[in-house]
């Protein structure tokens, strides 16, 4: 057992030190790392340590005609849009439309009832008549005392008043006939009839309702609107506002048909909504069989006249918002120029800010790795 534990004790002991002994090589090699730092170098554009300045592809800038069209969307309303209430009150007797009824203007919409109408007309037809009569017998009457008065047997005053009493029932028939022609009116409005040609959209009441004249309520009895044009209102934004104009090319697809149509804007209102900061425009859009319904969404693409453009070389822009910009070769190095630039719907960049028109724009792969002030030199293919 002895023997035992002196070999156990002797195999620690030469562990411990083969332990010690790693330990102290290490630490000897991590303070030589730190008495002899090493010095990286850096890149600079005075130094490419004795190699060639690298080569990049050059482009320019293309001067192109270009029309981006505007899209935006927007819903159909009818061309015209009227709620009917009549001119007259009384009692609905027959209604001759229902909702989606076609209609021509002057066609028969409502009839109220006529009795009141009629006997309105002829009291104030006798009352135009005995206004006629007394007219004529004032007259006859200062005739006669003309006469008289020539033989002096008539008084001044006495001629005067028979003069008056003529000048009165002139005036009494005066009233009479537009008391007459007033109940006629009347009488003809108790009909009601459509105002333009197009469809019933809404009946509010039925036969047998009271109904207040519109001077006296708001309330409508129909609702017709005309349709066989009809207006598709836009909001486009404000920043678009120099581009359009009355006249300008406009396709509207309506997803709900799937269909598309060709029209122009007809209308660019001179109010725009300042909490959205857009301004609204008015495509008219022919519906002759009623296929296109108020209300339903339309998409619209509006193309403005061609404008010369700018377009930037593809594989040459750097960054993005107010960091956007390219690199330019100039006496052989790189420049950066800070650039405002616009996308279009092809993918192109529309250049909006000054760019000289000739200058070497790097557009390469490798821009990103390239500083301002490095030498370069061109690509040039074999």
């Amino acid at each position: 057992a002895s023997q035992l534990l002196k070999r156990f004790m002797e195999h620690m002991f030469t562990r411990v030190q083969l332990h010690t002994m790693l330990l102290a090589a290490y630490l000897s090699i991590m303070l030589t790392a730190c008495d002899h730092s090493t010095t990286i170098p850096t890149a600079s554009p005075e130094s490419n340590n004795g190699s060639s300045p690298p080569q990049v592809q050059i482009g320019k800038l293309e001067q192109t005609q270009i029309s981006e069209p505007i899209y935006s969307t927007g819903t159909v309303v009818a061309h015209k849009t009227t709620s009917i209430v009549p001119l007259v009150g009384g009692l609905i007797e027959e209604i001759f439309v229902k909702v989606g009824d076609r209609v021509e203007q002057g066609d028969p919409l409502l009839r109220l009832r006529q009795r009141e109408f009629e006997l309105s007309v002829v009291r104030l037809t006798h009352a135009r008549d005995l206004a006629q009569a007394e007219l004529e017998d004032a007259q006859r009457d200062l005739d006669n005392a003309i006469k008289l008065s020539k033989r002096e047997a008539f008084s001044q005053e006495q001629l005067d008043d028979r003069r008056t009493r003529v000048s009165v029932s002139m005036s009494q028939l005066g009233i009479a006939e537009t008391n007459l022609s007033a109940a006629q009116q009347d009488l003809e409005d108790s009909f009601v009839k459509a105002p333009f040609r197009g469809v019933i959209t809404k009946r509010f009441v039925d036969e047998g309702s009271f109904v207040p004249s519109v001077m006296r309520s708001e309330s409508p009895v129909l609702q017709i609107q005309k349709i066989d044009i009809v207006v598709v209102v836009l909001f486009v934004p404000e920043i678009h506002l120099a581009s359009i104009s009355p006249g300008m090319r406009g396709v509207v697809h309506i997803p709900s048909l799937d269909q598309t149509f060709e029209s122009s804007v007809v209308l660019i209102n001179d109010s725009h909504d300042l909490k959205t900061r857009t301004i609204e425009v008015r495509i008219g859009i022919a519906n002759p069989d009623y296929l296109i319904k108020p209300g339903l969404f339309v998409e619209v693409e509006l193309y403005p006249e061609p404008h010369y453009a700018q377009i930037l070389p593809p594989e040459s822009i750097i960054g993005i918002g107010q960091d956007t910009h390219v690199l330019v070769m100039e006496d052989g190095k790189v420049k950066r120029v800070d650039l405002t630039v616009k996308g279009l719907s092809d993918g192109r960049l529309e250049l909006l800010s000054e760019l000289d028109p000739g200058a070497n724009i790097i557009a390469d792969k490798q821009r990103h790795t390239l500083e301002p002030g490095y030498p370069v030199t061109v690509d040039t293919p074999p």
